[in-house]
């Protein structure tokens, strides 16, 4: 059931791994060589959903041959021929890797065709198979308690949201005066906001600069961090500028627009510590504003 579990997670990490313009074979062979030893339930939801993750590989991967004949053939399912989406995207078919695959493959290594294979081949419901309906909830159900067993000797760290790229779907994050960096959130997190508490583990550590990870958690509003103030007082605003001032909290035009605000109206939020590269200094912005 832990091996299973883990499987979801591997497929996922898989995935993403495909995303990246640089792929790294070394990876591969590190998660295979992993995985390999592990007992999983066969066969299972799991298990094809491994295959199907890795199955892209073979165009990139030269370990996918031993991949492939370390899974075994003899384990696929009838449904594993049918489309699925995984995260919105569909998935291979089998039906459409095996026409393409098993000649490459029997050219390497003088493979058979499972007999189970042939005759299904020769079914009806493999000729005019179609997508199924997405399997979204299936595998979103394993990946938080994967994500635990796969990653709990990497230590998580809390950081603040600070700016959202929703086109490059980017987040720039601040942990302290010390450390800040910005990471891909695609397939990790739905819908961040500027101001976020987040629990992350990093791929390789946490660094300033651009960052790789593994799992992204929201926490709650009521974790402690020095990195988020509360603030109220009267609004400040220099003549013939778009910003202002509260408490020493620095109030971008687009929040002093959107609330109307007038010198001397009384306010109150949330501000987060952010560095200012023209005055090479720290400061404070504020990121929640109500108008009392």
């Amino acid at each position: 059931m832990v091996f299973d579990k883990v499987a979801w997670q591997i497929g996922s990490m898989i995935y993403s791994l495909q995303k990246e313009v640089y792929q790294d074979s070394t990876t591969y062979d590190t998660l295979f060589n992993i995985i390999r030893a592990y007992h999983f339930k066969i066969p299972s939801d799991g298990y094809s959903f491994l295959l199907k993750s890795f199955i892209k590989l073979s165009e990139v991967w030269q370990g996918f041959l031993n991949f492939a004949d370390w899974w075994n053939y003899e384990n696929l399912r009838k449904e594993d021929f049918l489309k699925e989406e995984y995260k919105e995207r569909k998935t291979p078919s089998l039906k459409d890797i095996l026409s393409a695959f098993i000649p490459f493959a029997r050219q390497k290594n003088q493979w058979g065709i499972p007999r189970q294979i042939t005759l299904w081949k020769e079914k009806n419901w493999y000729k005019l198979a179609e997508t199924k309906p997405h399997n979204k909830k299936l595998y979103e159900k394993h990946l938080d308690k994967a994500e635990e067993l796969l990653f709990q000797d990497i230590q998580e760290e809390v950081i603040i949201v600070e700016f959202v790229n929703k086109d490059k779907k980017m987040i720039s994050f601040v942990k302290d005066k010390q450390t800040n960096g910005y990471f891909k959130y695609s397939g990790l997190i739905n819908r961040p906001t500027v101001g976020d508490i987040l629990k992350v583990r990093f791929n390789g550590g946490l660094q300033n600069g651009f960052n790789k990870v593994f799992t992204v958690t929201k926490c709650k509003d009521d974790v402690e961090t020095d990195v988020l103030k509360s603030f109220e007082g009267a609004f400040e605003q220099l003549p013939n500028t778009d910003f202002g001032f509260c408490d020493h909290v620095f109030i971008n035009p687009r929040i002093l627009n959107d609330l109307d605000l007038s010198i001397g109206d009384y306010i109150k939020g949330t501000a987060i510590i952010s560095y200012n590269k023209k005055k090479n200094e720290w400061g404070w912005k504020a990121i929640r504003i109500e108008k009392k």
